[in-house]
């Protein structure tokens, strides 16, 4: 059942969103902001390099792998799935001294301090998001929950203790987040219940053809997800060119402090109907595929409204509570930042119609110039405007591919998000959330700062459990009408 599979996933989403929360109050006291942005932009390169290596395997698992398990045939699919992790290892242990040498020849024959931890975490996190897809497509929710949140607890903790006892620097933040992956990399190959691969099925006709299908398949997404990485983080790599990395410390601990929330929303979703809607559309079913996600991205939209309007009312309180006083300004980039974020995720459903095709093609030139107009409006806005020139643009740029994606993917698969009953719904607490940003500027002095925050965040609890409820009222049916199907704890 979706919703049960979705709330396996919720326990691996509350505390990465909190920890998330924790680690930028924490390291934003500890970190300069100028430090903090190099952390940012250093991180940043990481996922680039992880996407790289892994989402060809990534996207090839949780699209061949779900129909393999369905089948209870799935043991060349996995050993295929091990050789290619054998072989994204050899590769990139083969090329880390002619990185090193690079970039020790382009710091003017001097080593920065973050190169080795920040190919350590490159390699980890490949092999980390390598071995997560399984889990995920034989929908192991409970396993794939209890070892992100273990992650993420070990990350914070050993970033943490490396920062106060050693540095508090970028270096320190990156080696505890890669220290932390490969210590939990033998847990995580145990839980997936991955075969062991010998020699003999290493060189066997069988399982390479099966790792060429599975590269065939997610190698077009490679430019994909590396044109999306640049289209999250270009902002930071202008900012830091025009304004300075003062600029991007305060716009990525703003960022990061909120990202935590949208993954609170969007991940259990996301993670738990990828393989019924892959299932669903590899049984030719393209009826119940459609109404998947349409169901998923009703639920997605109810969702998105109660966090923005939250980010609305109390953006401010909260950044003043949580971050250092050298971010403080940030806190006017929040709602922006925030509704940028959920046009990105919602795009990530808009384009699924194609995904499912294998029109991958599309899918990289929409997001390709996606960034290339995040760049163009960056470089215009962020001279003179600052960060706030940055959100706004990635408020635009990420609801540019969501609009061309979904316009293009329902000529692909017919699905809906939205009817008038929705629209209708949904403008009440829209009106709602407003009315108490105005209320709470108008009356502060007034009331005094404590009950007025007091009122607030009640005020924003009620809407928001009014909206949950208006959700699970309009999706009740739907759900009810689709099938079900078995999952693994």
């Amino acid at each position: 059942m979706l919703i049960g599979q979705i709330a396996k996933y919720v326990p691996g989403s509350i505390v990465p969103a909190v920890i998330g929360v924790i680690s930028a109050a924490t390291f934003t006291r500890y970190l300069t902001s100028s430090e903090y942005g190099v952390y940012s932009l250093w991180f940043s390169v990481i996922g680039v390099v992880a996407a790289v290596l892994s989402q060809w395997l990534v996207q090839g698992s949780n699209r061949f792998l779900p129909a393999a398990v369905e089948s209870g045939d799935s043991v060349v699919t996995e050993k295929a799935i091990v050789t290619s992790i054998v072989l994204i290892l050899i590769i990139s242990v083969s090329a880390a001294p002619f990185a090193i040498t690079a970039l020790y020849i382009i710091n003017g024959g001097a080593l920065n301090a973050v190169i080795v931890p920040a190919m350590v975490l490159s390699v980890a996190t490949a092999l980390y998001r390598s071995i997560s897809a399984v889990l995920q497509a034989k929908m192991m929710a409970g396993a794939y929950s209890r070892i992100y949140m273990t992650e993420v607890l070990l990350r914070y903790s050993l970033s943490l203790g490396l920062a106060v006892y050693l540095a508090a620097n970028a270096a320190s933040l990156l080696w505890g987040a890669g220290i932390a992956i490969l210590l939990l990399l033998p847990v995580m190959w145990k839980q997936s219940g991955l075969p062991t691969v010998s020699l003999a099925d290493l060189t066997t006709e069988i399982v390479w053809t099966k790792v060429a299908e599975l590269w065939r398949y997610g190698a077009p997404m490679i430019g994909w997800f590396v044109s999306a990485s640049l289209l999250n983080v270009s902002d930071r790599y202008l900012l830091h060119m025009l304004r300075g990395p003062e600029d991007v410390g305060v716009y990525s601990a703003n960022y990061n402090l909120v990202a935590g929330a949208v993954q609170l929303m969007v991940a259990p979703i996301t993670l738990a109907t990828h393989s019924f809607l892959m299932r669903a559309w590899g049984s030719g079913d393209r009826e119940r595929a459609g109404a998947w996600l349409s169901v998923i991205g009703r639920l997605f939209l109810y969702g998105s409204v109660i966090l923005v309007g939250v980010m609305i009312v109390l953006a401010e309180d909260l950044v003043k509570l949580l971050l250092g006083p050298e971010f403080y300004d940030g806190y006017r980039i929040i709602p922006l930042v925030v509704g940028g974020m959920i046009l990105w995720q919602f795009g990530m459903y808009t384009h699924k119609p194609l995904e499912f095709t294998g029109q991958t093609l599309p899918m990289f030139g929409y997001c390709g110039a996606s960034v290339v107009l995040n760049m163009l409006i960056n470089l215009i806005l962020i001279p003179r405007y600052g960060i706030m020139g940055a959100a706004c643009t990635a408020v635009v740029s990420f609801g540019s591919y969501a609009i061309a994606t979904a316009v293009h993917g329902r000529s692909v698969l017919s699905w809906r998000v939205l009817d008038i009953r929705d629209i209708g719904v949904l403008s009440v607490p829209i009106g709602l959330f407003l009315a108490c940003a105005w209320i709470k500027a108008r009356f502060v002095d007034a009331i005094g700062y404590g009950p007025t925050i007091l009122i607030m965040v009640m005020a924003a609890v009620l809407i928001s459990g009014c909206v949950a409820g208006a959700a699970y009222y309009m999706v009740k049916p739907h759900l009810q009408r689709l099938p079900r199907v078995s999952v693994v704890g």
